[in-house]
């Protein structure tokens, strides 16, 4: 919906989403990166949407703080210790350095925490 990560840029366009939330169909956003869901976060409180009666929320960023929130929010982690040694291993792949990894594409795991900020629907 924007052009970066940023606060600013989750606070405008959340602020855009809620004039048409009432006759939309949009019930969850997923937000990629903590500092654009802070934005998004301090928009729907100013505007009394409830999370997540009114709208879920997911972060792509877990972060220390995410069970902390008003609302626990609930996040999908993305963070692996590894992740530094592979993309270091890619990198020096790319200007022929190292032989043992050359993968064109890595799938690294990913865990989803589920805290207070989605709406349960159906049974249990």
């Amino acid at each position: 919906m924007g052009e970066d990560f940023g606060f600013n840029n989750g606070y405008t366009c959340a602020k855009k989403l809620i004039k048409h939330l009432a006759k939309s169909k949009i019930t969850a956003i997923i937000s990629m990166g903590n500092q654009i869901t802070l934005g998004i976060l301090k928009a729907l409180k100013e505007e009394g949407v409830q999370i997540p009666n009114d709208l879920s929320i997911i972060s792509f960023d877990e972060q220390e703080y995410s069970d902390l929130l008003y609302t626990p929010l609930t996040t999908v982690s993305h963070m692996n210790e590894n992740i530094g040694d592979v993309a270091l291993k890619m990198l020096f792949n790319q200007f022929g350095k190292s032989t043992r990894i050359k993968p064109k594409n890595v799938v690294l795991n990913s865990k989803l925490i589920i805290r207070d900020s989605v709406k349960k629907i159906g049974p249990g």
